[in-house]
């Protein structure tokens, strides 16, 4: 057979191998991900992943010809056979291999090792079947068509399945008696912002933290989203979560809070509003539901999720989601996730920041509207918190960048059902770790995760007093890695590597202007110490 037969041969077979691998990537992406789909929306994927692995296949088998023109003094057979085996491994493993390796950067390696040599095992497939599919068309009893009408066959039975997933996926877990809780995270939200603490009037959330116990000095150990809003579902530290950055995913061996109340029972659901935060990078762990619909479906095939914008939706559609869901559930517990990421948006992009926290505040109020409207408003609790704030050119910063208290000092209000805290407003500091460990002694329940946080309940009722230690984790406007200590009152930061301390004693320079590194070296020294072991871990963790 001419080379030229050949490379046509592998060329359809390479097309058949890449529409079996987008049918089956539709069909994990519907396993791994609760998010609502419909499906159209999965067909429509299902449509561009096909189309797409489909050509990567063509391309692959095009690049590989010189090796058809190498072996062309071995059976034909053979040769296309020995092309399709390495157009499948590198579509399979393009898809395989990245999981691998996150499971390899969470040490276990033994899962790592047995999923990492699968596109091997599936190329010796491909290639014993391919040998046998040329020889039956060497001997006319098979048409070239075949192996591609097979193919499409098999990844129209992936798309089917996926449609499937997504239809019969269950709403809700095993019906049980007890409280519901709502977690509401807001992107960019600086404390200056609220009206509570000194900014300009937020009736709605302003009435609903005279209701409950509002923190004075909240504070996030990061300046990122992503990080922060994992700190508040995990109860773990970045450095602990692994996820330091946007750019970086959710480890599945960390348990989250949605997860310990799934396996309860509770109905859970989260509705996000930026890609920060959507379901590929970890955060759905545990989450029933989980809505971020505003991903397009092409932008969640991984040949074309590089291509895709970052994108967002503002609060009132995030909201508008979530009231559809409360209209269509029965009474029964739940814990939902609702995510706003308006006034991070608005300063990244020089929009309205004070209309996007009006916007917010609206949002709230419309939660409890329909909480009220459903009756569930007395058997629900509500935790608010801003993930980060936003520097408008304090210390010459301006945007999403550095660890000083504009960027890490947030807002947390928590409300408690049927309950008026003796402490309405306590002074000491508490942290974004402490939320989970906080609802789940809302909900009457044991502590069951590995969090480093602590219940904040007691600070309500005066039983509590001790303020909280947080290590603070970020990067200066220049990239460099920082951290810091915010601690009774001080506050310490310096560079991951060393040099370049800054000390503030926050009580009376609550604009950190004066630094008092160079007046007090053995509070300098004290602090490092205690950040030590975590800035070396911070430096171990950067991409080289």
């Amino acid at each position: 057979m001419s080379w030229g037969a050949r490379l046509g041969l592998a060329v359809w077979g390479a097309l058949g191998v890449g529409c079996v691998v987008g049918g089956f990537e539709v069909a994990a992406l519907a396993v791994r991900l609760p998010v609502p789909f419909v499906p159209i929306e999965l067909l429509l994927a299902g449509a561009v992943a096909v189309a797409a692995t489909g050509a990567l296949g063509v391309l692959l088998a095009l690049a590989l010809s010189p090796a058809l023109y190498a072996l062309r003094a071995r059976e034909t057979e053979v040769a296309v056979a020995a092309v399709l085996a390495l157009c499948t491994m590198g579509l399979a493993g393009l898809h395989i291999w990245r999981v691998s390796w996150l499971l390899w950067t969470e040490s276990r390696s033994m899962a790592a090792f047995t999923l990492g040599i699968l596109p091997i095992g599936l190329a010796g497939i491909v290639y014993y079947n391919a040998q046998y599919w040329v020889k039956r068309i060497a001997v006319g009893r098979s048409g070239v068509a075949a192996w591609p009408v097979l193919a499409a066959l098999v990844s129209a039975a992936g798309v089917g399945a996926a449609v499937a997933i997504a239809v019969l996926r269950p709403a809700q877990g095993p019906k049980l008696a007890g409280n519901s809780a709502i977690l509401v995270t807001v992107d960019g939200l600086r404390r200056d912002a609220v009206g509570v603490y000194g900014g300009d009037p937020t009736p709605y959330l302003d009435q609903l933290a005279r209701e409950s116990i509002t923190f004075v000095d909240a504070v996030s150990p990061t300046p990122a989203s992503g990080p922060g809003n994992a700190a508040a579902l995990s109860g773990l530290h970045p450095l602990r979560s692994r996820r330091l950055t946007d750019a970086d995913d959710l480890i599945r061996a960390v348990v989250t809070l949605p997860e310990a109340l799934s396996d309860q029972g509770w109905t859970t659901a989260a509705f996000v509003g930026a890609t920060s935060v959507a379901a590929e990078t970890g955060m759905a762990q545990g989450f029933l539901s989980y809505d971020d619909r505003f991903v397009p479906p092409w932008a969640r095939v991984a040949l074309l999720a590089p291509f895709a914008a970052p994108t967002w939706r503002p609060a009132r559609e995030t909201t508008g989601a979530f009231l559809r869901w409360l209209g269509a559930q029965p009474s029964r517990p739940f814990f939902v996730w609702i995510h706003y990421a308006d006034p991070a948006v608005a300063a990244a992009s020089g929009g309205d920041v004070a209309a996007a926290v009006v916007q917010v505040d609206a949002s709230i109020q419309q939660i409890r509207e329909a909480l009220e409207a459903a009756d569930r408003w007395d058997d629900t609790a509500m935790v608010i918190a801003g993930t980060h704030g936003w520097m408008n050119g304090e210390h010459g910063l301006t945007g999403a960048v550095g660890l000083y208290d504009p960027m890490v000092r947030v807002p947390l209000v928590v409300r408690v059902p049927r309950y008026q805290p003796r402490v309405p407003r306590p002074e000491p500091q508490v942290r974004l770790m402490d939320i989970p460990a906080t609802l789940l002694e809302l909900l009457a329940l044991e502590p069951v995760l590995e969090s480093e946080g602590a219940a904040l309940l007691g600070y309500g009722t005066g039983r509590r007093t001790a303020t909280m230690s947080c290590t603070l984790v970020g990067r200066s406007s220049s990239g460099e890695l920082r951290v810091g200590l915010r601690n009774n009152g001080v506050k310490f930061l310096e560079a991951a590597a060393g040099g370049s301390p800054e000390l503030y004693v926050l009580g009376s320079d609550p604009r950190e202007e004066r630094n008092l590194a160079a007046e007090e070296p053995t509070i300098v020294e004290a602090a490092r110490g205690l950040v030590g072991s975590d800035a070396a871990a911070l430096r171990a963790l950067e991409p080289r």
